[in-house]
């Protein structure tokens, strides 16, 4: 679903806000000042819209971790796919740092909020 909009930011509006500068080293995310914007700056914006769309803040790593909430969740049968996209080495380092089943109410809310986005006139379509 987010394809549509990551598609138009790298062919649309990122090369606008290079306009001011080079791109030096290929970061996806540029600030409206034309520079990067690196993985702290990405977790801190995280964290403030997720606080103002949900009422609290959500740190970018705590997606991580509902990752496997999710899958284990709404998969239950290929739960086992966990480790591989986390990048753990066994079963057990996902399942006691990734899998809680009460964020599956987190996710609802936030896959509530991509499909509003998704139908509103503010997706990568809009003029």
């Amino acid at each position: 679903m987010l394809t549509p909009f990551i598609d138009h930011y790298i062919e649309v509006r990122r090369p606008v806000l290079l306009l001011s500068k080079p791109d030096v080293d290929g970061t996806l995310f540029i600030s409206c000042i034309g520079l990067p914007i690196y993985p702290k700056a990405i977790s801190h914006e995280i964290g403030r819209v997720t606080d103002a769309f949900f009422g609290r803040r959500v740190c970018a790593h705590e997606f991580r971790h509902a990752t496997g909430s999710s899958i284990a969740k709404e998969d239950p049968k290929h739960v086992g796919i966990v480790p591989d996209i986390l990048g753990h080495a066994n079963y057990r380092t996902s399942e006691s740092y990734h899998i809680f089943p009460e964020e599956h109410a987190v996710f609802q809310r936030v896959d509530q909020v991509f499909e509003k986005l998704a139908r509103s006139q503010e997706g990568p379509d809009a003029k």
